[in-house]
């Protein structure tokens, strides 16, 4: 499963991660990425508070405990 599907998947949490991923969802320009670099990247160009940002790290670290790895750049 890809990360942003895995975001998807939270869309109704009542938390941070949660808000993130509302906020993905509504963001066409979301890198078809599973590197985090490249995603905290796009969220600096796009003005992110530091909770949005702390929020993706809450989220990929989330998500790869749940046995997620990361996949070659550019595919997401």
């Amino acid at each position: 499963m890809t990360f942003k599907s895995w975001l998807m998947m939270q869309s109704k949490r009542q938390d941070p991660v949660g808000a993130l991923a509302r906020d993905v969802r509504k963001d066409r320009a979301w890198p078809p990425t599973q590197d985090l670099v490249k995603l905290r990247q796009h969220m600096m160009k796009r003005g992110a508070a530091d909770d949005a940002r702390a929020a993706l790290d809450e989220a990929y670290a989330e998500y790869q405990k749940q046995g997620n790895r990361q996949r070659p750049s550019g595919i997401g």
